[in-house]
């Protein structure tokens, strides 16, 4: 890229970024402009006329984005966060916050990305007794029945993976079809010999537990309750102070949990959310300069 090029596409950012700054102001207006009907006052026909022809919004982003602000209008802390991240940062957790627990997800919000918080938020929701969720469309068909089931929580857990967002009827299916080739799956792992720990002063996993650590996860993120693609292999004992890769201290994760335990908000030994760590702990304190320079 020559120097030409190089000031054309610094130019094109710079609007860019101030097309998004201006966009989320008035988006942080709608309700203001709602309430005093502004668009009927300056003859618009609507709110989403007058969106449109002035700042470029569709129907979409105004209803979702009044949405959002009203329900968060009552919580000073989580409306701090939109003002400062933009309404989408709190997009994820507006069906479950309440005055009560807003400043619990207001420090989420102002520190997770959009998608680690989804994340985040079913996880949190998965925890929590609640009523079966089943597809009302799966019931009350002459070719279907109901079940009912007594499982472990281990058993639960890896079914819930394994059902990800499909329905259970469709999970039930895709069972079946993984138990056709069980046979075949359990040989090949039978063949996998777990690696020695190995002492090494680089952070850079050997190749051979790195492809243990890959089989054994089959690319999927090994916490319980995701069914994300693994990305990074991450350290439960904090390899600042080891100097150790251990396959049974290493897990396989997706990229949103792998954020959200360097964070501080996740316990990867037991797989417990925690509000936070104790500041004097030294993997702690070892997570957060982690997530400090990463995130």
């Amino acid at each position: 890229m020559n120097n030409k090029d190089k000031i054309l596409h610094d130019e094109f950012c710079r609007y860019g970024r101030n097309a998004r700054e201006w966009m989320h102001k008035c988006v942080l207006m709608l309700p203001k402009i709602e309430k005093n009907r502004i668009w009927e006052k300056k003859g618009f026909g609507s709110i989403y006329e007058y969106a449109a022809k002035l700042a470029g919004m569709s129907r979409h982003k105004v209803n979702e984005s009044l949405r959002i602000l009203h329900k968060i209008e009552d919580k000073p802390n989580l409306m701090k966060v939109a003002k400062t991240k933009g309404v989408n940062a709190v997009k994820p957790i507006i069906a479950i916050v309440t005055k009560e627990n807003s400043d619990f997800w207001a420090k989420k919000a102002k520190k997770m990305s959009k998608n680690t918080l989804k994340v985040f938020v079913r996880d949190y929701k998965s925890g929590l007794p609640r009523k079966s969720r089943e597809d009302s469309k799966h019931l009350n068909k002459p070719n279907q029945s109901s079940v009912l089931m007594s499982l472990d929580k281990e058993i639960l857990e890896k079914l819930q993976k394994l059902k990800g967002e499909d329905n259970w009827n469709d999970a039930m299916k895709k069972l079946l079809e993984l138990s056709k080739k069980g046979a075949e799956a359990e040989k090949k792992q039978s063949k996998i010999e777990k690696p020695q720990p190995i002492k090494s002063r680089s952070r850079k996993i050997p190749k051979k537990i790195e492809t243990y650590i890959n089989r054994r996860s089959q690319g999927i993120c090994e916490h319980p309750n995701c069914y994300k693609p693994a990305k990074n292999i991450h350290h439960t004992e904090a390899f600042a102070l080891t100097k150790t890769h251990d396959p049974d201290k290493l897990k396989h994760l997706c990229v949103e949990h792998h954020k959200i335990i360097h964070l501080g908000y996740l316990d990867e030994q037991h797989w417990r959310q925690i509000e936070k760590l104790p500041y004097y702990d030294m993997k702690n304190l070892i997570n957060r300069r982690i997530a400090e320079y990463q995130y």
